[in-house]
């Protein structure tokens, strides 16, 4: 999603869409530029798509949606989050269990 200002006149907009952050199914996207589906041209590269079309005077918000969108963090980096979640749970337990279980003398 992209919100502007304000557009002054009609205006040519290209957009690259690298394919390991937003796809669509057979190239097929969704254009909404302030609520009403627009038309738009598409070239695709090795990479991405350009994605083209007119954005009109004093265009407020424009909507690309895919079919799906890649997220920002790979397999790794979600690992290691939920290894140090399970460590924290397992200091945790471990620390409440010798506070309850302490020794009075």
């Amino acid at each position: 999603q992209i919100t502007m200002e304000s557009v002054p006149s009609t205006s040519v907009f290209w957009l690259r869409l690298p394919f390991d952050v937003i796809s669509a199914e057979d190239a097929q996207y969704r254009l909404i530029i302030d609520g009403v589906d627009t038309q738009y041209d598409l070239i695709k590269y090795p990479d991405n798509y350009a994605l083209g079309m007119m954005i009109p005077k004093d265009a407020k918000n424009i909507e690309v949606i895919g079919s799906y969108v890649v997220p920002e963090f790979g397999v790794f980096p979600i690992m290691i989050l939920g290894i140090t979640l399970v460590g924290i749970v397992y200091l945790a337990r471990k620390s409440h269990f010798i506070t309850t279980h302490r020794n009075p003398f």
